[in-house]
């Protein structure tokens, strides 16, 4: 049986103004690496989050041209690599309808939406990044049980409420980006286990998020306890590098892959990776890839 090239489905390009190349750059890389698909899935406008967050992603004007390039660069090497236009969108309990009618006129266009959080609340704070700089400090005020299960207990609105717009969740536990706090404590883990039931229940897909082993924690995103949770689930997995440099493309793929084999052999379950084409799934079996 002939194998599947990999393919990528987290890429941002420098119109979300904290990444390098745009996305011709990333498709001609895409190429020289041999991936079968690259999926260009910059930030959605992040206007209706706070305005610190604005300026990590273009705005709002900038978003039917960032399409057009993704529709030329598709156009331009389809005979060498296939290219899906895709975009994370921020979810946020306040925003999210906001965001349903700002993205709705492109959906026709789009193959597939990431849904992720980086912006939380907790009662005693003002919002914050859970990625940025000032995360460890608001751990070490509020504690990690904390932090993780707001982070978590959002999420669980997103797929619950967002299951027919979301396709993709992304990057399942960025809390742990700088490596100091894990979420592993047993109140942690019973909502990490809500959260993969109602997964699985919306028939979402999860992505391995590989761009954590070159942040501070030194591994992806979800972690490999998480992973094997998705396995004996089956709830089908794409890989993503979130790579902001075109050098990350497809960033250590192999080494994931090599860990879902495993991992399917032994709790003796199919692993599906999962392609989009307007926002429908294909499931693809672990052992027809590369």
């Amino acid at each position: 049986m002939k194998k599947l090239k990999l393919w990528d489905y987290h890429v941002h390009t420098q119109l979300c103004n904290h990444a390098r190349g745009n996305v011709e750059d990333y498709v001609k890389q895409a190429i020289k690496i041999d991936l079968g698909e690259i999926g260009v899935s910059d930030h959605f406008p992040m206007l209706l989050l706070p305005e610190e967050s604005h300026d990590f992603a273009m705005g709002i004007n900038e978003f039917p041209e960032y399409l057009d390039e993704c529709k030329r660069a598709k156009n331009k090497y389809k005979d060498e690599i296939t290219v899906k236009i895709a975009s994370e969108v921020d979810f946020s309990p306040s925003s999210f309808s906001g965001y349903r009618k700002l993205v709705s006129p492109y959906l026709e266009t789009l193959d597939y939406i990431i849904g992720s959080i980086h912006i939380i609340k907790i009662p005693e704070t003002e919002t914050f990044a859970i990625d940025g700089p000032i995360a460890n400090e608001k751990f070490n005020l509020f504690g990690e049980d904390r932090i993780f299960i707001a982070y978590y207990n959002d999420l669980i609105r997103m797929v619950k409420n967002g299951s027919d717009f979301y396709n993709i969740v992304g990057h399942l536990d960025l809390p742990k980006k700088y490596g100091n706090f894990l979420g592993e404590s047993e109140k942690i883990w019973k909502k990490i286990d809500v959260l993969l039931d109602l997964i699985k229940v919306k028939e979402l897909v999860v992505e391995i998020n590989h761009s954590g082993y070159y942040k501070p924690v030194g591994i992806q995103y979800p972690d490999d306890k998480i992973i094997r949770e998705l396995v004996k689930r089956e709830i089908p997995i794409v890989l993503g590098s979130d790579s902001h440099y075109p050098k990350y493309l497809a960033f250590n793929f192999e080494k994931t892959l090599s860990k879902l084999k495993r991992m399917q052999f032994e709790e003796k379950t199919q692993v599906n990776l999962c392609k989009f084409s307007k926002r429908e799934k294909t499931l693809i079996k672990l052992d027809s890839v590369i």
